[in-house]
């Protein structure tokens, strides 16, 4: 008799990986913390929130411990949840600590980007003008700028090879962007912002290291000094009171 044929069961390591509903839950609040669509200042329950995500309470009361955790949320007894505003002065905090991370990460990218990766930078920071989005004249949106700011940083991370800076700078990229969403959005320089990516991959195509890493640091002094001066302004102010 023929033998019977068995299938062969796949490696556990090769089956696609489990989402589970609490981290679903997860990534869809932070990210609504994160742009503002809950608004910082703002209390909620739970029953609103299972309502906007459409998920039950157990993964969206587990998915609100961890955003606690990070320092997103506040439990406030007998009201209820508080997304927690973020000062102008923690946002310079965090970007202080982005102008330490992220030249070091724009150097190592000089050292080892190959060609690919350049050009899908190029792709990434190419004038928005490229794509339309200024065909009448008006400014793109703050979404657009957002989503290809953060892919920016994100391949640079990710040519850097470090998995353990790749995190912090995700972490503190992800934290800083809350500030875009506001009406600090209003002090953004669409093009400045453009040539200052643009100089970050002339030096990394050059395998220019130091360029690399010095022009980094400038791109994010600059966003640095305009926080200042509305600090300036006003010391006290948070991004619960600013947002239109």
């Amino acid at each position: 008799m023929p033998k019977e044929k068995t299938t062969k069961k796949p490696h556990p390591a090769a089956r696609p990986a489990r989402v589970s509903l609490s981290d679903v839950a997860y990534q869809a609040l932070r990210e609504h913390v994160l742009n503002l669509t809950l608004p910082a200042g703002e209390l909620l329950n739970e029953r609103r929130i299972c309502d906007l995500l459409g998920l039950g309470r157990t993964p969206v009361h587990q998915a609100l411990q961890r955003l606690h955790q990070e320092g997103f949320i506040e439990v406030v007894p007998r009201k209820g949840i508080l997304v927690k505003p973020d000062s102008v002065s923690k946002i310079i905090d965090l970007l202080d600590a982005r102008s330490i991370i992220e030249p070091v990460l724009a150097g190592r990218a000089a050292s080892l980007a190959k060609p690919d990766d350049i050009e899908e930078l190029k792709h990434i920071a190419a004038p928005i003008d490229d794509f339309g989005a200024h065909a009448n004249g008006e400014p793109g949106s703050v979404d657009r700028f957002i989503e290809r700011d953060r892919a920016f940083h994100a391949k640079l991370a990710a040519i850097s090879g470090s998995s353990v800076l790749m995190e912090m700078q995700k972490s503190l990229h992800e934290r800083a962007m809350r500030f875009w969403y506001s009406d600090l959005w209003r002090t953004l320089d669409e093009h400045k912002a453009a040539t200052e990516h643009a100089a970050v991959i002339d030096a990394i195509e050059r395998g220019d290291a130091e360029a690399a890493a010095a022009a980094m640091g400038q791109h994010i002094d600059e966003i640095t000094a305009r926080l200042r001066k509305i600090q300036a302004m006003s010391p006290r102010q948070s991004l619960g009171a600013i947002v239109s």
